[in-house]
């Protein structure tokens, strides 16, 4: 794909053709790839997880790539999952194996492997659900939880903007 940008116009196909690319799949992995995680073995999971797909014949169902960081290495290596907006912690390959099992071949969430919040003494499964998102505000680009770092075709798919001020 040409990615020269010139127009709005440029970045309206840009916008389109990424959305057509990955619309395809039924799920999106994305494994952060930030250096909190990268330190924890955030690799290796991700290797895993391709295994796995691989295994269970879900190439066609499943998208895989590393996304910006989710601001919440101390968790790492994380994964969320689209489009329900599944959010697994701590992940291991093996655990990461295991929720391909489950989730993607079996459309089960893996619960144990799901954020844990200390304060409500339960697993949230849904980042949406999770106090730290809801509640912070991104300094850095709006989404960069959600894209890939390696394509300004998903930033420019997802809207990449700064977020408004808030005070």
């Amino acid at each position: 794909m040409n990615n020269t940008i010139n127009t709005l116009h440029d970045l309206e196909h840009i916008k389109n053709e990424y959305i057509k690319n990955t619309s395809q799949y039924k799920y999106q992995v994305l494994i952060c790839g930030g250096a909190g995680c990268i330190s924890s073995n955030c690799a290796e999971v991700k290797n895993a997880v391709i295994e796995e797909i691989k295994k269970f014949n879900l190439e066609d169902d499943v998208l895989v790539y590393e996304t910006g960081c989710m601001g919440i290495c101390a968790v790492g290596p994380v994964m969320l999952i689209l489009p329900e907006r599944t959010f697994y912690t701590e992940l291991t390959p093996e655990s990461a194996a295991n929720i391909v099992q489950s989730h993607l071949a079996g459309g089960q969430i893996l619960m144990e492997n799901t954020y844990y919040d200390k304060s409500l003494k339960k697993h949230v499964p849904k980042i949406d659900d999770i106090e730290f998102f809801r509640d912070q505000v991104k300094i850095a680009l709006r989404n960069c939880g959600i894209i890939e770092h390696n394509s300004i075709d998903a930033y420019i798919a997802h809207d990449g903007i700064y977020p408004p001020i808030k005070f």
